[in-house]
This record gives structure tokens, C-alpha cells and sequence, in this order.
């Protein structure tokens, strides 16, 4: 299994690269600032995907994020409201 991480910090300045979230694997060497295109919500699995002039990793263009429990409201508003993402979000089929 393999660590990913997401990391918010909150700034006073209207800059909105400044106040993207930091996406990490394993370590921060493995991370970057923002880049996010869409974070899709579907049953189990939460889909961050990254705009194709700044891919995660320089490599990537998704991150599957596996959930052992299904995806809730809960956890939608955490990615709206708490990592300011709520522009970027999308679902299928209206469950939550």
C-alpha cells in the first residue's frame, strides 16, 4: 500500500496557487502544489485527476484513491469545504 497524502495551507493573500493543496506520495520530495483538474466521487473510489501541463509527478495523470468504506457526504464536503476543492468535484448516479 502506498502512502498519498493531502496537505492544505490557508493564506491570507487572494493568490489562488498559494492556497491549492499540496498533493504527496510517500515523502515530500514526491509532492506537488495544485494542478487539479477534476476529483470524481464514486462509490468506493475518489479519482483526483491532474491537468495534462502539470501531471502529478510530473507522470501521472489520475490518482485512484481505493476506500474501504463507501463514499459519504462527509467526505465530499471535507474535499468542498476544508481543502477549498468544491469547484473540481463531480459524482455519479446522485448517491450521496
Amino acid at each position: 500500500m502506498a502512502i498519498f497524502s493531502i496537505q492544505i495551507g490557508a493564506y491570507l493573500e487572494e493568490d489562488d496557487d498559494l492556497n491549492q493543496p499540496t498533493f504527496k506520495f510517500r515523502d515530500q520530495g514526491s509532492s506537488q502544489s495544485g494542478a487539479i483538474q477534476e476529483i470524481h466521487f464514486s462509490a468506493k473510489k475518489i479519482i483526483l485527476t491532474f491537468r495534462d501541463s502539470d501531471l502529478f509527478l510530473e507522470k501521472y495523470k489520475t490518482v485512484e484513491l481505493l476506500l474501504d468504506q463507501p463514499v459519504n457526504r462527509k467526505m465530499v464536503d471535507f474535499f468542498a469545504n476544508h481543502l477549498f476543492l468544491a469547484s473540481f468535484i463531480s459524482w455519479r448516479n446522485n448517491s450521496l
